[in-house]
């Protein structure tokens, strides 16, 4: 067994998808071992996890960035914002004018 697997490559959409839903399905039971070859990493994440996600644009590239990370001793829980990820981008709500009215006229007279 090794400390560490690195996986990095191109795949379609369908086997990306299909491993990030056996991610999933692994960590929900509690033990995720990774196999690349004859090597494999087994984890065993713990109750708190700490979650950093960064989504990106380019020009001609998008990126998702996901780090999961625990520790095998629980430290104290900390409070976290509500999260929601779907497919669907959020409805954008106007500004009250109160919100709008910054109190320039937007001429230099």
């Amino acid at each position: 067994m090794k400390n560490e697997i690195k996986i990095k490559q191109t795949m379609e959409l369908a086997t990306a998808t299909k491993i990030l839903k056996d991610l999933a399905a692994s960590f929900e039971e509690g033990t995720i071992c990774f196999e690349k070859g004859e090597e494999f990493v087994t984890l065993r994440p713990g109750n708190l996890i700490d979650l950093e996600m960064e989504a990106e644009m380019k020009k001609d590239k998008q990126k998702l960035s996901i780090e999961l990370c625990w520790r095998t001793v629980e430290p104290k829980k900390k409070e976290a914002p509500a999260i929601k990820i779907s497919s669907q981008e959020p409805e954008m709500i106007a500004p009250t004018p109160e919100e709008s009215d910054t109190g320039e006229t937007g001429s230099d007279d």
